[in-house]
């Protein structure tokens, strides 16, 4: 049986550890601010373009892709304001907090890119009737495979090399 925590027990601890998360230069912030800001500017970027559509040398263009421009646009511009409020508390001589955010874009890009690539492959295999076993295991696997890998050089890490490690 669990060790249960009795009400009076709960009111005599400190939750300032929270804190810290509600302070607007921290990554809760950040997320906040990237995915509000999104959704608030979304529709304003999507008016603005049908207005732009009307402009005969690109409207066609602009119509078409008008939705996945729209998109970009508003999670470029919530990404930079949400991006200058994760670094405003900068102290002078120091690099800002964001390079996890941009290794994370990174790796993400890459795992869009790859898994769009073995999409269409995967698509042109199976419609030829090439598509073998091994390469079904592979797609399968692939991600699992590859958390496992940096897991394991992360773990060596860790228990082998903890002064590489950032602090």
């Amino acid at each position: 049986m669990g060790v249960l925590i009795r009400p009076q027990e709960l009111k005599r601890l400190d939750y300032g550890f929270l804190r810290p998360s509600f302070e607007f230069h921290r990554f809760p912030a950040f997320c906040g601010v990237t995915i509000g800001g999104w959704h608030v500017l979304q529709p304003l970027f999507g008016r603005l373009l049908g207005v732009a559509g009307r402009i005969p040398e690109v409207g066609p263009v602009i119509v078409r892709n008008r939705t996945g421009i729209a998109t970009f646009l508003a999670s470029s511009t919530a990404a930079a304001g949400a991006l200058r409020l994760l670094n405003s508390r900068n102290k002078p001589g120091q690099a800002g907090r964001t390079l996890d955010l941009t290794f994370f874009a990174v790796i993400k890009a890459l795992d869009v890119v790859i898994g769009e690539i073995w999409a269409r492959r995967k698509a042109r295999r199976v419609s030829s009737g090439r598509f073998t076993k091994l390469e079904a295991r592979i797609g399968s696997t692939a991600d699992a495979a590859v958390f496992s890998l940096s897991t394991a050089v992360i773990m060596f890490s860790w228990f082998y090399l903890p002064d590489r490690l950032p602090a």
